[in-house]
């Protein structure tokens, strides 16, 4: 039904700024907001002010309880528009939407939603004991999915904890795919690093051939077979050194290129 009536000022304070005024509605919040809400009003004769206030009832749905809350006037030709009101400490940003959660805008109390960074000094949970929650982070682009940080139940009482060493660098890392609807990832006890390479260079020549790499020891592990070899060829053995390796074949697999991957803790 939209507004019902609408009341400009009161008898006895006439003059005075800013004026009060009311207005029955049906409409929702969301609707009370709209650019050019009170055009209709104003083209049957209501004269607004900018500087009124308007106390305005309105509901979720119809058959809703009523909600009552104080807007502001505006004026951006041709549209005089009701905005919510945020100028009294405590006042809240409308409208707000169910299960988002509640931040301030400001140094005086407003509260709003869905900022950019919300920030809390303390600790974040997600959850209780006995009833499950999770982290959930979801990309830019709609309809991709989310990424989840979820607990699963332990043995006993214990935590577990998820944090990084010391970097000395920005470092971005990523989760590849593995593939399939399960994974897992490889642990160590200690720190554990890992470098993978493809396509090496090998001149070829002979069956053990070296490849130099800054980052092997002689305490790194490594794993490796032909990309591509111009005569046929298997690994046989990978001997590690510090800041290079040879792999031995059965034979000499000529000109071609090597895939590996280097561990170490």
């Amino acid at each position: 039904m939209g507004i019902l009536a609408i009341q400009l000022g009161q008898a006895g304070l006439e003059g005075v700024t800013p004026r009060l005024c009311y207005m029955n509605t049906t409409d929702t919040i969301a609707e009370i907001i709209t650019a050019g809400y009170l055009n209709s009003a104003v083209q049957n004769g209501y004269q607004f002010k900018e500087s009124d206030m308007v106390c305005v009832t309105s509901q979720a749905s119809p058959g809703a309880a009523l909600a009552v809350g104080w807007y502001e006037v505006s004026y951006s030709n041709p549209n005089w528009s009701l905005t919510s009101s945020n100028g009294a400490p405590g006042s809240v940003t409308l409208p707000t939407i169910a299960n988002h959660i509640a931040t301030y805008t400001g140094v005086g109390g407003t509260l709003g939603e869905d900022a950019s960074t919300a920030i809390n000094g303390g600790n974040i949970q997600a959850g209780l004991s006995g009833t499950a929650g999770y982290l959930a982070s979801f990309p830019s682009t709609a309809l991709k999915g989310s990424l989840r940080l979820t607990a699963v139940a332990n043995t006993g009482d214990t935590l577990v904890t998820v944090s990084n060493a010391a970097h000395g660098q920005a470092t971005v890392y990523s989760i590849p795919d593995v593939g399939a609807a399960t994974g897992g990832i490889l642990v160590s006890t200690s720190a554990l690093r890992t470098k993978i390479v493809a396509a090496a260079a090998a001149a070829g020549g002979a069956a053990a051939q070296s490849f130099t790499d800054a980052f092997c020891t002689s305490a790194s592990c490594v794993v490796g077979n032909w990309n591509t070899q111009t005569n046929a060829a298997s690994v046989l053995k990978i001997v590690p050194g510090n800041g290079s390796f040879v792999a031995t074949s059965s034979a000499d697999a000529g000109v071609g290129t090597f895939n590996y991957i280097i561990a170490k803790a």
